[in-house]
């Protein structure tokens, strides 16, 4: 059992086991394209809903700063703490990506 139940089981192991299969199938030594490209077939394969090159805002207060695209993005309802406002995620803020 896990620690938390987040609620996200489920797709996290299906999501990583379609990033597991690119891996065991591709192996090392292609261009990033090529396994984003072959993520994003085998989660379509799998018929999980997700988002390629998307490009995200960066904001500081009410300016935008930049925007970060992301290779891929499966979106994904919360009702957990989680989604709850005051919940602390790092990495969001306000619903915006942050880079590390």
């Amino acid at each position: 059992m896990p620690l938390v139940d987040d609620g996200l089981g489920d797709l996290t192991y299906q999501v990583i086991g379609c990033a597991m299969r690119v891996h065991n199938t591709l192996g090392p030594g292609l261009r990033e394209e090529h396994y984003e490209d072959a993520l994003a077939a085998e989660l379509a394969n799998a018929q999980l809903p997700f988002e390629q090159q998307k490009p995200i805002e960066i904001h500081l207060g009410e300016s935008q700063v930049g925007v970060v695209i992301l290779d891929l993005l499966v979106p994904m309802q919360l009702d957990t703490p989680r989604s709850r406002p005051g919940f602390k995620t790092p990495g969001l803020r306000g619903g915006k990506v942050l880079p590390d």
